[in-house]
């Protein structure tokens, strides 16, 4: 059997150490992470590694709940504070949302997407706010890094427009939240994340 040998003296350190370094995309490495180097060792994806472990986060734990309806009503928009979330639940129209948030009575009022590097699918955003309630206030919410802030808003407003929707001016909320009236009724916030320390393959 033929071991392959890290190539830099740190990457051998690490791999000494019990670690994989993890590649950042501007090609630098860094050990990153327990939950990113678990992550990356033992499941296809990363990024649905992420959403459950929220998902989990969320369903046990009121401050944390708290905080991401905080986030997902920055725009302006009240949010029930008593939110229950299911991750990647198929509906009807067969896409699948990472997140979303239900209403006591069990109405969608959140729908959440965490885009890290991933290109965006077909279903997207359109499909996703379709999902909002019409007759409640709701919110399209999604995850991105910094790098891809301001691509991934412009072209995901395109196809908002392009789908009907009235997206209004972008609000700057704080540094790291963007957000916009969209039709009536609904809102789309924009959080931002430093992701640098995860691996460009995984997201």
């Amino acid at each position: 059997m033929r071991l392959l040998t890290p190539r830099s003296p740190e990457d051998r350190r690490a791999k000494i150490a019990g670690g994989v370094p993890a590649v950042t995309p501007q090609g630098g490495h860094t050990l990153g992470t327990l939950f990113g180097h678990l992550a990356t060792r033992f499941a296809p994806s990363a990024e649905n590694i992420a959403i459950e472990a929220l998902g989990f986060i969320l369903n046990r734990s009121p401050a944390a709940r708290r905080a991401f309806t905080s986030i997902a009503s920055a725009a302006g928009l009240p949010l029930p504070p008593d939110l229950v979330f299911a991750t990647q639940a198929v509906a009807e129209d067969v896409s699948r949302p990472d997140i979303e948030g239900y209403a006591s009575d069990l109405t969608r009022r959140v729908v959440c997407e965490c885009k890290f590097w991933a290109g965006l699918t077909i279903n997207q955003p359109l499909t996703y706010v379709a999902r909002l309630p019409a007759a409640e206030f709701g919110t399209l919410l999604f995850i991105v890094p910094a790098a891809r802030l301001t691509s991934l808003w412009s072209e995901l407003g395109k196809r908002l427009t392009a789908g009907g929707y009235t997206l209004n001016q972008r609000q700057v909320v704080q540094q790291e939240i963007w957000g916009a009236a969209l039709g009536t009724g609904h809102s789309f916030v924009w959080p931002v994340g430093d992701l640098s320390s995860l691996p460009s393959r995984s997201r």
